[in-house]
């Protein structure tokens, strides 16, 4: 069975994407996640990785990826469209959203709400 269930091949899946308008003129579908980089990928250190939140913000943040992972996640499910032409349909994400508590320090002269 493939990813999307008794369809038939890739073709005709693209073909139905298409007709539904979900896939955008010069796209075409994949089924699989292609690997886009170049050069050699970085090693992941959990115990020195950070993620920060600076700058014009009323409460600078800083958390560490354990902390980070505690925060609440969301679930979504969405569509991919790749500036390389290609679509990837009906993809389960999750993650920390990117909305945050933090905003811009009132009396700061050059932010305009």
């Amino acid at each position: 069975m493939s990813l999307f269930g008794d369809l038939g091949t890739r073709k005709e899946l693209q073909e139905k994407m298409r007709n539904e308008g979900r896939l955008p003129p010069g796209q075409s579908l994949t089924l699989k996640w292609p690997v886009l980089h170049t050069g050699t990928i970085p090693r992941f250190d959990a115990a020195r990785w950070d993620f920060q939140i600076t700058g014009i913000v009323e409460n600078p943040v800083r958390l560490s990826w354990e902390e980070f992972n505690r925060r609440p996640k969301r679930e979504e499910v969405a569509d991919f469209h790749c500036v390389t032409h290609w679509s990837r349909f009906d993809n389960h994400w999750q993650g920390v959203p990117p909305n945050c508590s933090c905003s811009p320090r009132p009396n700061w002269p050059r932010i305009s709400r």
